[in-house]
């Protein structure tokens, strides 16, 4: 349990993913499925060992239960933190992109207007331009 707390911890697992967030992630998620299916086994195994210990042991067995169960339940809190942290930061990246291709098509239209505003003689033609600018216009409001 110790390893998957500092990997929780940790910003980055190593330094080749550094980029690739998702397979963080995902390294995460499969090592603590497999604490978790450990968690699981002793559990199951609880009955066993409590018929063939002492009565002293019964209590140190139980003591080591509950001290397990607290930094399960610690360790799945800091898991669903990240995650929660991680599931955010991509909802962000998202709408940052497309706030981007927003502002690129904005970029877009006013320098086409300017190319095809441009007479022979390479100077702007202002009524061309304004043409092509009504153009565009009626073309995003329709």
């Amino acid at each position: 349990m110790a390893d998957n707390e500092l990997l929780l911890n940790t910003s980055e697992l190593s330094s080749s993913l550094y980029e690739d967030f998702s397979s963080q992630e995902d390294t995460l998620r499969v090592s603590l499925e497999h604490v978790g299916e450990q968690v699981t086994l002793i559990h199951e195994r609880q009955p066993d060992a409590i018929l063939e210990a002492s009565q002293s042991e019964v209590a140190q067995i139980g003591d080591t239960l509950i001290q397990l169960n607290a930094e399960w339940d610690r360790l799945n809190r800091m898991y669903n933190h990240r995650n929660g942290s991680f599931d955010r930061a991509v909802e962000e990246w998202r709408q940052f992109h497309c706030d981007l291709n927003d502002l690129s098509q904005w970029m877009t239209d006013p320098e086409e207007v300017l190319t095809k505003g441009k007479g022979p003689d390479g100077q702007l033609h202002l009524d061309t331009a304004r043409t092509h600018q009504e153009t565009g216009r009626l073309w995003t409001a329709g």
